[in-house]
Formats: C-alpha cells, structure tokens, sequence
C-alpha cells in the first residue's frame, strides 16, 4: 500500500511537469543527512527498452520521466541498419535475458498502423509516420510531442498490463491520433499506474527501490560507506544485528 501511495504521488509530479524527479526536500535535512543520505538499488529482474529508430530527441526524455514514476527500469537503444521490420526488431530486442519488454519507435511510413501492440510476447511498436498525420495547422511540434508522449506511455500500459479505458488519461481508449489531442491528461492515471506496476511485477520487470542509508543497511542492501556517517550508521546497525543474533542463540 504504500508503495501504491508513493507511486501516486510520483505521477502528479508526472504530470504537473513532464519531468518527474525525486523530491526528498519534505524531509528534514537534518534528519536525512544523519540517516546518511538516500541510496537507490535495482533488484533483479528485467527492464523495458525503447528502441528509438524515429531520429526524435524526446524518445530519451519521455523513457526517463516513464521510469521516474514507475519504479522500474527503463531504457533506450538506438535502432541499428536504419528501421528494418520494427515487429521483429522488437522481438529480437524482447529475447534478452535482461529485457522484459520491447518498445520500437519507428518512422514506417503512413501505410504502416500507430500503433501495434503484443502484450503476450511484451512487445509494441509505434510508427510516428501514421501518428503524426493530419497535424494541426498551429503549433504542429507540440501536438507531435504530445502525442509520442502520450503513445509512449500506452504502449508501456497495453505490453505490462495496465488497460483501462474507463480514464481520460494517455491510456484512454483511442481510435484516431487526434483523439491524444484532446486527452486532458497525457500520462497514466493513478488507477492506471497501479495496474502498470502490477503487471510489471508479474512479466518480472525490476525495481527501483530508494531508502535512506540507514534503512538499506538494515534491509541488507546498501553499499558499502563512503563517508564517515555511513561508515558510523554501518558499524552500529551490524553490531545490533550481531548483538541480536548471539541472545537469540541463548
């Protein structure tokens, strides 16, 4: 549950700015600084992969503001020997060991749909050849932006699992590229979001988890210290759990 709680939060961040980063200002600096500062780990599992074969820029920003306020890895790869068959490319991309879910983004000409997704084999791709069609006269970059972004984040939705085209978000039911247009939000909704996550976690998808220093040595996964309060915050809880261990022995 509360992970749920902070993965809401991290969407309204989404999007109120597009850009969504972590926030650890609400909390005390002091009391933060004597946990030793925050530290982030990456269990096993697999990640999703963006394979960016459309020369945009925004491909990168939009996978980072994806993983941001998911919770899981997200990556991009630039498509090699020009677009290919982005079905397949996605597939062969999908097969990693490390990979639990291929997006391509591909300039496929217009006869080539948006849109394609197969959520059994965790694959999607979309072509921004058909999804830029009929572009509005008036600020035309935006609307593209805005449409690959929202398309980015359905294709995310449909592969791990998170439909619902009950909400007026990007993962609205959507049966022509001008519909994105008017979409009042452009990312997941909170319901969404959960359902996202969920399925991540059953395709195997990672995590990220973040945890003051403290706590990820308690947790058993922080690193090593690298400065004085971490190596202070290191030998005391090691020597409780040490202290603990010898009187459960007794």
């Amino acid at each position: 549950m509360n992970r749920c709680l902070l993965l809401v939060a991290a969407i309204s961040v989404s999007v109120l700015a597009d850009n969504a980063k972590t926030d650890n200002t609400n909390r005390p600096k002091g009391a933060l600084r004597k946990a030793g500062g925050m530290v982030s780990r990456t269990t096993e599992g697999g990640k999703v992969v963006f394979v960016n074969g459309s020369g945009l820029s925004a491909v990168s920003e939009i996978a980072a503001n994806i993983q941001n306020s998911c919770g899981f890895p997200v990556s991009t790869l630039p498509m090699e020997n020009g677009n290919g068959n982005a079905l397949q490319i996605a597939l062969k991309t999908a097969s990693n060991t490390d990979v639990s879910a291929a997006i391509v983004i591909s300039a496929s000409g217009v006869e080539t749909p948006s849109l394609i997704v197969c959520p059994e084999e965790g694959v999607a791709t979309i072509n921004v050849d058909s999804l830029f069609k009929n572009l509005p006269s008036e600020e035309a970059d935006m609307v593209k932006r805005n449409r690959l972004m929202a398309e980015m984040w359905r294709a995310v939705a449909f592969v791990l699992g998170g439909y619902d085209s009950g909400t007026l978000c990007a993962f609205s039911a959507i049966t022509d590229s001008r519909e994105i247009d008017n979409l009042p939000i452009k990312v997941f909704s909170p319901q969404i979001l959960a359902k996202v996550v969920a399925g991540a976690e059953r395709r195997g998808v990672a995590r990220i988890e973040t945890a003051t220093y403290y706590d990820a040595v308690r947790r058993g996964w922080a690193p090593a210290p690298t400065n004085d309060i971490q190596k202070a915050i290191w030998d005391r809880v090691k020597a409780e759990k040490a202290n603990k261990a010898e009187t459960t022995a007794k």
